[in-house]
């Protein structure tokens, strides 16, 4: 197999591509829980934050019942899933202040990924979602 690589978004965003793969335009995706999740809502549950303490537990869900079950959706929506790859854990950066209890989110203007479970959990701790592409 011979794989040629497009970086830094040069085919455009996860979700163009997404789109290009679903169409027979485009080969191959490395794609985020994400973008799967405009497609299959269900993906989204992946997405929630503070989900996971471990990198273990993470794994385990997506090697686990509940991971193969999400793989066996895809299909359905002209897409095929081979596994899953680690994004690693987020964290909230920001210059205003640290962040060390869920009172200091409210009124902090935050960029988050655009799906429905961030904008509306980082909504919910009083920030100010702006929704910003994963780069």
């Amino acid at each position: 197999m011979k794989v040629r690589e497009f970086a830094a978004s040069q085919l455009g965003n996860e979700l163009q591509q997404q789109s290009a793969l679903r169409g027979g335009t485009q080969e191959m995706l490395s794609a985020s829980t994400t973008s799967h999740a405009t497609v299959v809502p269900e993906f989204g549950l992946i997405d929630f934050p503070f989900l996971f303490n471990t990198s273990e537990q993470a794994d385990a869900l997506a090697t686990g019942k509940f991971g193969k079950a999400m793989l066996a959706t895809l299909p359905s929506k002209n897409l095929i899933g081979l596994g899953y790859w680690s994004l690693g854990f987020r964290n909230v950066t920001n210059g205003t202040r640290p962040i060390t209890k869920l009172e200091d989110f409210a009124g902090l203007k935050l960029r988050v990924i655009p799906n429905p479970v961030y904008l509306e959990s980082f909504g919910a701790f009083k920030a100010n979602p702006v929704p910003d592409g994963f780069r």
